[in-house]
Parts: structure tokens; C-alpha cells; sequence
């Protein structure tokens, strides 16, 4: 069997494709190819899990006047004919999309050629590379019950959100080896996205003496441009404050010594912290799908809801502290973060892959 994954810009369309791939490798003579972008992220943990990986030129199609609209055109064209290439080449039986821009002239390419196509949607809110690829798809997989209405009702499955198997493997004492943690000391993990957040980065780390003074803290900064932050000198000299510019499998284990998490809305980040029952501090990105997917959680008093447009410092902190003192609220938000979202989604989304490829 032969299953070609597309996805990429940022990791929160590749983790579910990841987690998909991990529960399908025990199949009798399974393949692989990844398709993603030059310049995303998913390269490295792509690799990491043993997956062929090829890039495509990919493009964006901005819902406002931008003169990159007409360059990106030409871009999604060429991805086009290179992902025609690469699927002829390649001939999968299906192909598996997680919901980003490089994903869209693959599923057209795959259509074309007679593949079936199954499309995953995470967020709350539909995105325009969803929407794009409804037409195409064979199945649309949903990560919640409340998304079923929003796609065509022949085509929509509820399987949750496939979550990596790598996220459960996290051991306390290696964590404290490999961040040099110390004991008895409560721990603040910090993640911004793949691509890290110049407003979080530039928070944390401007107060990161207040914030030591009570916790220790791991953070994610993020690649590309924000790996500018792990030159602070204050960081270097600061024994708790520990930042790196990604974690792959280290950051399973930073999530099991991780007394409370402060990050975006990204699906992907939620689904981790929802199987793993992770008290976290959740600030989406403004007029993005993330806040409908932090309303969500929210409601539900699954997380502490902080909008960008009220990061004040000294209240963010003092919010923090409290709450590392209070351990009831801590062990009522774990429950009810697990409780927000179905756990058996990697076997389930396993299962309708194998029925549509006549497998199960």
C-alpha cells in the first residue's frame, strides 16, 4: 500500500498526518511520500520519522488585494505540474491531507489521475484550503462532532484529531537531565508554534527574572527569524530559563515535567495538550481560526482564554504564579481538556483509510 501525505507551512497540518503514518506502518509492505514546502518546518520532524519528503513551489491565495496574489498564481501552477509529477511517479492509492495551501494543487494533481483524496479539518473555522479541496475529496475527516454540518453530509466523518504516539513517550527524569531542570521547582513550558511569536518571545523573555523567581521555564522560540532570542544575554546567565529554537522528540518529554503550558491555538498544539490532560494558558493569534478554536476550549473550561489585545506583562505572570498554587483549578482543567475532544482518533482515521483503499 502506498499513501502519499501532504502538508506543511507550519507543523499543526503535519502532526495528524504524522500520527496517521505511525498507526498505518504496522500494514504489510506500506510506503510513504511527503510532500510539503521549501521553506516550512516539516522538513526535520518529516525525516526524523524515516517518511521520503519532496517540496513543491507553493502559494497562497490571500481573500484581500495583494500583488502577490498574481506571483503565488504561478507558484500553485508549478506545484500543480510538479505534484502531477511526483504522483505519477510515486502512484499512491490515496492521498492524505491535513489542511494547508501545498496541499491544494497536490489534491487537484491526485484527483486528476483517479486517486482518492481524504482531506482532514482540525479548526473550528474552515479554512480557504479546505473549502478549495472539498470538491475533490473522497472523505472530509472532522476532529470534532461540531464540524460535521459544515461539509456535505455523504462525505463527512467524525474521527477526532490523530495525535503522534511519540507526544505519550515523554520520561520526567530524562527531561530533567536533558533541560537541566531542578527539583521541587514548578515548571512553565512555552510554545509558540512552529514558527515561534515575536509578542511571546519578547514577553517572557524581557521578564524572565520575574518568571524565574517561582518557576523554571521551557520555551520554544521558534525557527527562522525568532531563533534571534537564544543570543539574549540574560537568557545565558539565567540557570531557569532554558530556550530553544524547536524540540522534535524532546518535546514529549518537556511536556510530561511540564506543570502548566502557555501557547497559541493551533489544532494540532490543543490536540497534544487534550490527550496528554495539560493545564494550559491559551492566547490565540488575532482574527485567525485560532480564536474560534480557543472559544471552543473555553467554553468548555478547558483552558484559561488570554487575548493578544490584554498581554499585559505583570498581569500574564501574576496569572501564572496563581495558578501554580492552585491545584485543584490545575487537575480541573487537565480533566477537562482531556475531556474536550474524542482520544481514539489515530486508530479511527487508520481504520476509514484502510476501508477506502479495501484494506479492512
Amino acid at each position: 500500500m502506498k499513501i502519499l501525505l501532504t502538508g506543511g507551512g507550519t507543523m499543526g497540518s503535519v502532526s495528524p498526518l504524522i500520527a496517521v503514518k505511525e498507526e498505518l506502518s504496522f500494514e504489510p509492505d506500506v510506503q510513504f511520500l511527503f510532500i510539503g514546502t521549501k521553506r516550512g518546518p516539516e522538513k526535520q520532524i518529516v525525516e526524523q520519522n524515516k517518511i521520503n519528503f519532496k517540496s513543491i513551489p507553493s502559494g497562497k491565495l490571500r481573500r484581500y488585494f495583494d500583488w502577490r496574489n498574481f506571483t503565488d498564481l504561478v507558484l500553485i501552477f508549478v506545484g500543480f505540474l510538479k505534484s502531477l509529477w511526483l504522483i505519477v511517479r510515486f502512484n499512491p492509492e490515496i492521498v492524505l491531507t491535513a489542511g494547508s495551501f501545498v496541499c491544494v494543487p497536490v489534491a487537484y494533481a491526485a484527483r486528476i489521475l483517479g486517486k482518492r483524496v481524504l482531506v482532514h479539518q482540525q479548526d473550528l473555522k474552515i479554512g480557504l484550503a479546505n473549502r478549495l479541496m472539498v470538491p475533490v475529496a473522497s472523505k472530509i475527516t472532522v476532529a470534532l462532532p461540531e464540524l460535521r454540518e459544515k461539509f456535505p453530509r455523504e462525505k463527512v466523518v467524525v474521527t477526532g484529531n490523530p495525535t503522534r504516539k511519540v507526544v505519550f513517550s515523554g520520561n520526567i527524569e530524562r527531561a530533567k537531565q536533558y533541560f537541566k531542570l531542578e527539583n521541587n521547582v514548578p515548571t512553565l513550558l512555552i510554545v509558540g508554534g512552529g514558527v515561534g511569536s515575536e509578542i511571546i518571545n519578547g514577553l517572557f523573555i524581557d521578564k524572565n527574572k520575574e518568571l524565574t523567581k517561582f518557576c523554571q521555564v521551557i520555551h520554544v522560540v521558534g525557527k527562522g527569524e525568532q531563533s534571534k532570542w537564544l543570543n539574549n544575554i540574560e537568557l545565558k546567565n539565567n540557570h531557569r530559563y532554558h530556550a530553544y529554537e524547536f524540540l522534535g522528540r524532546e518535546l514529549s518529554d518537556a511536556y510530561v515535567v511540564a506543570n502548566i503550558v502557555f501557547g497559541r491555538a493551533g489544532f494540532s498544539t490543543l490536540t497534544e495538550l487534550s490527550a496528554l490532560s495539560k493545564p494550559a494558558i491559551i492566547m490565540p493569534i488575532p482574527d485567525n481560526q485560532q480564536e474560534d478554536n480557543a472559544e471552543y476550549f473555553y467554553k468548555k473550561q478547558a483552558i484559561v482564554y488570554v487575548r493578544q489585545e490584554d498581554f499585559d506583562p505583570e498581569y500574564v505572570i501574576g496569572m501564572i504564579e496563581s495558578l501554580l498554587l492552585k491545584r485543584d483549578q490545575l487537575l480541573g482543567l487537565g480533566e477537562n481538556i482531556n475531556n474536550a475532544m474524542p482520544q481514539d482518533a489515530r486508530e479511527e482515521y487508520a481504520k476509514l483509510v484502510k476501508e477506502l483503499v479495501g484494506r479492512y
